[in-house]
């Protein structure tokens, strides 16, 4: 019986070295044929989480700066001069007109003086109102549009809805920034010709008041 057993045992050893031969074979087989894709998807796990939050949040942030750079450039250009005339429109007595108001604005200064206030809330105001609004809007598609995909909620009443929210989140955010430059605006100081220096620092002494 021992040297029946003792001439089993090469043909049992080299039958174990066969089977872990074939396995590891199979393995770096299966190792080699992974597509890239595979690779890249595991490559792009970090601490073992997906890269889908990432990419939410830099989708997020790419909208926002978009918004902020589009509002900032449009109130620039119009936008400070138009909502100019409305403020002082509001304030003046009955009977005022939009071209007294326009000379009023530019009569020492020139057409400068239409961006009284622009500087620095005015930049301020553009930044927030387009960034703001931009990242509420993304916010609020994120979570609303499901419920369209879903059927439970039409796509028009959802953009609808994400509008209303983000309209609500930004006039709720830009209302002290508003004050502040409606303070500038009506400043009867500001009609005087000054330089840009300091019409920002009469302007940020005003904020400051205003904060106290």
């Amino acid at each position: 019986r021992n040297t029946n057993f003792q001439r089993s045992i090469p043909s049992l050893s080299k039958n174990i070295h066969c089977r872990l031969q074939n396995n590891s074979n199979n393995n770096s087989y299966n190792l080699n044929s992974r597509s890239p894709s595979s690779l890249n998807s595991i490559l792009k796990v970090r601490g073992g989480a997906n890269t889908a939050a990432t990419a939410t949040a830099d989708e997020f942030a790419k909208r926002l700066l978009a918004a902020a750079a589009v509002t900032v450039l449009y109130e620039g250009i119009i936008g400070h001069i138009f909502e100019f005339l409305k403020i002082g429109m509001q304030t003046a007595p009955v009977g005022t007109t939009y071209m007294s108001i326009m000379r009023r604005i530019t009569d020492e200064k020139g057409i400068a003086g239409a961006w009284d206030g622009f500087v620095p809330w005015g930049v301020v105001q553009a930044i927030f109102k387009g960034g703001v609004f931009g990242l509420a809007l993304s916010m609020a598609k994120t979570y609303l549009s499901p419920l369209a995909e879903k059927g439970i909620l039409p796509e028009k009443a959802v953009a609808t809805l994400c509008g209303g929210i983000a309209g609500g989140v930004q006039g709720f955010v830009l209302s002290p920034l508003l004050l502040l430059k409606t303070r500038v605006m009506t400043n009867p100081v500001f009609r005087e010709n000054m330089t840009l220096l300091k019409t920002t620092y009469l302007s940020l002494t005003i904020g400051l008041e205003v904060a106290r």
